[in-house]
């Protein structure tokens, strides 16, 4: 029995002394995680609704633009769904906004609510109109300001 004990123990003790010279058995393995790329969509969309009814067909995105027609009288809305910066322009000139209120020649757009996710209101004129009255409104993202989107309202009787 003891030397049964004694070939074990010199088994053993011959094992470890092999495994400690051969570096303790780890190897190094290189891996490389790709980037995970997430594509980058549209940062807002844009749907307009004229009198309560949503307007069939219309969704701005950055880049489109969208025309509506809304008669004289009818309210309008626009909603995003990210925060926006709506400016208003005619014939290329931005128009500001006074007591909420936006003249442009015969037509009167009067502002019931703005905020970063929505521009609403409604247009009037003490005249009938010849011809409709376009007024353009740019959105563009407070999240990345090169991305923005070009409305186009056609006022009319």
């Amino acid at each position: 029995m003891n030397r049964f004990r004694l070939h074990l123990t010199a088994l053993l003790v011959g094992s470890t002394i092999l495994l400690a010279g051969c570096g303790g058995g780890s190897v190094d393995v290189g891996v490389t995680v790709p980037a995970v790329v997430i594509p980058v969509g549209p940062v807002f969309d844009i749907i307009a609704y004229v009198n309560g009814l949503q307007v069939a067909g219309f969704d701005a995105i950055p880049g489109d633009v969208q025309t509506i027609t809304i008669p004289i009288g009818q309210s309008f809305e626009l909603s995003s769904d990210s925060a926006v910066s709506w400016n208003v322009f005619v014939n290329g000139v931005e128009v500001p906004s006074v007591n909420n209120v936006i003249s442009v020649g015969a037509v009167t757009i009067t502002e019931t609510s703005t905020t970063p996710v929505q521009f609403a209101g409604y247009a009037t004129s003490p005249d009938f109109l010849p011809a409709p009255v376009q007024v353009t409104l740019i959105a563009t993202s407070l999240i990345d300001g090169s991305q923005s989107a070009q409305i186009n309202f056609l006022v009319t009787n």
